[in-house]
């Protein structure tokens, strides 16, 4: 014969049951991991990542990502596929970085690119290095690394070390080795 239980012994398994799902469901909801800084996995991974920057309204640097990881703890973005335009006073794009991965600091919005670093400003002039580190507080651009600066006219200053500005007009680059090149053709040439 089968029984189903009723009276106080059913609404006590019941009452049992109920409260351990609750128990169990507030505890999945409430059981959320503190923020430490030994954190495993980033927070948030984002597809075709994209932050615009602005100050005073005006539109100062486009960053663009194939992907995006985010660390909330400590407030760092890993991107791979890092794409970023830099504008002027008037919003009119000056220089455009490209390199395979990078890092950006969420707080200070500065930003280190690596592996195939490119730049390339409206000017005509050409960087290459494997990392390149942006400063937000002094707007510069600086390596540590071997640095190749191709200037419009096709010089080529190759060193180790770098500084400029985020337009490349004024840069320095350490421990150089140049190919110069004529600004005008048939210059140099016995003329």
């Amino acid at each position: 014969m089968n029984r189903t239980p009723s009276g106080p012994l059913a609404l006590v398994t019941l009452a049992f049951l109920a409260v351990m799902s609750l128990a169990a469901g507030c505890s999945k909801e409430s059981a959320a991991p503190a923020p430490t800084a030994g954190r495993v996995g980033p927070d948030e991974v984002i597809e075709d990542f994209e932050v615009t920057e602005t100050s005073a309204g005006t539109r100062t640097s486009v960053v663009h990502a194939r992907r995006a990881r985010i660390y909330q703890y400590d407030g760092h973005t890993e991107v791979d596929g890092l794409d970023v335009d830099f504008y002027d006073a008037s919003g009119k794009k000056y220089s455009h970085l490209r390199s395979d991965r990078g890092s950006l600091n969420q707080n200070t919005k500065d930003m280190k690119a690596e592996g195939h670093v490119d730049i390339v400003t409206i000017e005509g002039v050409h960087v290459e290095a494997p990392v390149i580190q942006y400063w937000d507080a002094s707007q510069k651009l600086v390596s540590d690394a071997l640095v190749k600066v191709t200037d419009k006219n096709g010089s080529v200053l190759t060193g180790v070390g770098f500084e400029s500005d985020t337009k490349v007009t004024h840069y320095r680059v350490g421990k150089v080795n140049a190919t110069l090149r004529p600004s005008e053709p048939g210059r140099g040439k016995g003329k």
